[in-house]
């Protein structure tokens, strides 16, 4: 994403209708198949948080971006886990770590 779009991201995603439909569609499809324990959940392209702030309540979220803006404003959320990554490259997580692992608003992005 560029990068003088971020602050204005985390300004409008508790509010513009994108950010409230894609939350409210993804929110609504992981209460069906939520297990009885809580879910772990993977958001990779995380970008300023909303959608993590929103999935903290279905269980433990984590977050990576490989924008440092991205995960400072995830920071300033309150959102502790997550990190810094090149996300072209592999991730260090171990296998089964998460039950969900999502990549929203993520391809658009990708530069070939």
């Amino acid at each position: 994403m560029r990068s003088n779009l971020y602050k204005e991201c985390y300004e409008q995603e508790t509010f513009y209708w994108w950010h409230r439909a894609k939350q409210n569609i993804v929110l609504k499809e992981f209460k069906k198949y939520r297990p009885n324990g809580k879910l772990k959940i993977l958001d990779i392209g995380c970008g300023t948080g909303g959608m993590l702030k929103k999935l903290e309540d279905l269980g433990s979220v984590f977050g990576v971006d490989n924008s440092k803006k991205a995960v400072s404003f995830c920071k300033k959320q309150g959102l502790d886990n997550v990190i810094l990554a090149d996300t072209t490259k592999p991730l260090t997580f171990k296998n089964n770590q998460f039950d969900i692992v999502l990549a929203l608003d993520v391809v658009e992005h990708i530069k070939y």
